[in-house]
C-alpha cells in the first residue's frame, strides 16, 4: 500500500477488509463465482479496470497495448479479457490493484469519508467499488479495524 501512498490505519483497514472478502480470505485472485472472464485480481476488479491498471503499469503497459490494439475491455473477446488479467494477476502486481483502484476511481469526498473512519467511510468506499453492505462484508471490515486498533 505503501506504492500507492496508502498509509492511514482507516484506509488500510478498509482495503484490506475489502481484499480478505473479494479473495476468500486471500485464495483467489481469479474469479470463480460466477466465473466472469477477466475479472479478478485481489479485489476482483472488473475487465475495465483491469485493463486500465494493466496500461497505468509500466511493467506491463506494452503487453496490454498490444492486446486491446486500441479496443475498450467490452470490446475485447473473452480470451483477451483473461489475456489482460494474466498481466496484473501475480503477486508482485495483484496486491496493488485494491490502492490504484482506490487512488484512481474514488474521488476526494471518498478519500476524506474512509480516513475519517467509521462506517460512513467504509460505506462510502463500498459505494465507489460498486458494491453494498452486508453483514458479511461488514465482519471483514470489522475485523480489519479492530486490527489496526480502531
Amino acid at each position: 500500500m505503501a506504492a500507492n501512498s496508502i498509509y492511514a490505519p482507516p484506509e488500510l483497514a478498509a482495503l484490506l477488509a475489502l481484499i480478505a472478502f473479494e479473495s476468500g480470505e486471500f485464495k483467489y485472485a481469479r474469479n470463480h463465482f460466477p466465473g466472469r472472464p477477466g475479472q479478478g485480481t485481489r479485489n476482483m476488479q472488473m475487465p475495465n479496470f483491469n485493463l486500465a491498471y494493466a496500461l497505468s503499469l509500466d511493467a506491463v503497459k506494452v503487453e496490454a497495448t498490444k492486446i486491446a490494439a486500441g479496443r475498450e475491455a467490452d470490446a475485447l473477446s473473452d480470451a483477451e479479457k483473461d489475456q489482460i488479467l494474466d498481466l496484473v494477476v501475480g503477486d508482485e502486481l495483484g496486491w496493488g490493484s485494491a490502492a490504484w483502484f482506490y487512488n484512481t476511481q474514488c474521488g476526494d469526498d471518498v478519500h476524506k469519508a474512509v480516513q475519517a473512519g467509521g462506517k460512513t467511510g467504509w460505506e462510502s468506499y463500498l459505494g465507489c467499488v460498486g458494491v453494498s453492505s452486508s453483514a458479511e462484508r461488514d465482519a471483514y471490515w470489522e475485523r480489519a479495524t479492530a486490527a489496526f486498533g480502531l
